[in-house]
């Protein structure tokens, strides 16, 4: 896609943090032969949930900074086998495939910077086939918020990279915060806007739960609202002070959005917390937030 098709723009970070600074652009070319697309596999620990269970490794972004093998073995170790990228801390592309191999661990889906994908969707397509799997997501790119015509433009450039990622086998989410869910001066709400001008086929729901309550809204309602067109569920917990917590231990309604799920097309639930973690560690807080989904699910 040229750069008259998308508009490049940089993402500032709102409230906890916005992904782009910590995502990597992926090679030209990957020598590496591309594997088939594969469903998600289920771990023992997983076996009894209704959907597969992936940790965003945005939460061990600290961790993976200073030693990326052994957090990913880590991460294994506190019971996960699916990841969400988000980025590859300076490591190749084929590197950090195989340090996933190696700690047993699957990514199901990644996180990738809007202008990148407008610019130029191929490296993005070659990096998941490299890692086995379909689901792209991105957050909103714009640095102005509060105007309808904002997530129309925004709206317009999703279309286009959805189109080109459906084209390559690919699904493509937005993935939303909470300032979407701000009543603008039209009265009208940004996500609204990014859902009603899109086309379901190519632009799905990555919703993030935590958000969608930070925003104002109930996160039920909206799941029930969006039904199919939700491809993946982003769970985090909040505290009474509205910040970042490990699930179960907040105020958001986990158990009834786990029970909800099934009636939507999510094909996957992602654990994430984006700071605020227990001991200053985020993966002591994904291992936290593991063990209380398990709970939460029976």
């Amino acid at each position: 896609m040229s750069d008259a098709g998308c508009r490049r723009v940089s993402a500032r970070h709102h409230g906890a943090s916005l992904k782009s600074d910590w995502l990597s652009n992926a090679p030209r070319s990957l020598t590496r032969a591309s594997r088939p697309l594969t469903l998600p596999r289920t771990s023992t620990q997983e076996a009894h949930m209704a959907l597969p269970i992936a940790l965003q490794l945005y939460t061990v972004r600290e961790e993976l900074a200073a030693d990326p093998a052994a957090t990913l073995q880590q991460v294994a170790d506190a019971g996960y086998r699916h990841v969400e990228l988000a980025g590859l801390h300076d490591v190749s592309a084929e590197r950090f495939e195989q340090m996933l191999d190696d700690a047993g661990l699957t990514a199901l889906s990644a996180h990738e910077p809007a202008d990148v994908l407008c610019n130029d969707p191929a490296p993005a397509i070659e990096r998941a086939r490299l890692f086995g799997y379909r689901h792209i997501a991105c957050s909103f790119h714009f640095e102005q918020r509060d105007a309808a015509d904002a997530y129309r433009r925004a709206a317009g450039d999703y279309d286009r990279i959805g189109k080109a990622l459906s084209d390559a086998g690919m699904v493509f989410s937005y993935h939303n915060h909470g300032f979407e869910f701000e009543r603008l001066a039209s009265g009208v709400r940004g996500f609204d806007v990014i859902m009603n001008e899109t086309d379901p086929q190519h632009v799905k729901s990555q919703l993030d739960v935590f958000w969608v309550q930070h925003g104002g809204e109930e996160p039920i309602a909206r799941m029930r609202s969006l039904g199919d067109r939700v491809s993946q569920l982003h769970l985090k917990d909040m505290s009474p002070e509205r910040n970042f917590t490990e699930i179960g231990t907040g105020v958001v309604d986990l158990a009834a959005v786990v029970e909800a799920a099934g009636d939507t097309g999510a094909e996957c639930m992602i654990v994430e917390q984006d700071s605020h973690w227990a001991g200053d560690s985020g993966v002591q807080s994904a291992r936290i937030s593991l063990d209380n989904l398990s709970k939460i699910v029976g």
